[in-house]
């Protein structure tokens, strides 16, 4: 048995411009919650660019809270604040 799962991150608005793609791969330990996938997601790509609660989290195209528990394959959608004028 593994113990990481896989997930489909989409990026969107800025992120997508940041890391010039529209989605990624990314494991988390099993048993990770949004909370922790945004830890760890950040301890990797804190050269890129820091997620902070801003950030708007939709796990499977429903928002999704802190503490909701990631299971193997969600696809786990990051959405920056949008500005506009």
């Amino acid at each position: 048995m593994e113990n990481v799962i896989n997930l489909n991150v989409r990026l969107f608005a800025s992120l997508r411009d940041k890391f010039s793609k529209e989605s990624l791969e990314f494991s988390v330990p099993v048993g990770s919650s949004v909370s922790s996938f945004l830890r760890l997601f950040n301890l990797k790509y804190s050269a890129i660019c820091s997620l902070d609660d801003s950030i708007m989290i939709a796990v499977n195209e429903e928002y999704a809270d802190s503490s909701l528990v990631l299971e193997n394959g969600d696809e786990v959608a990051l959405i920056p604040p949008v500005s506009g004028g």
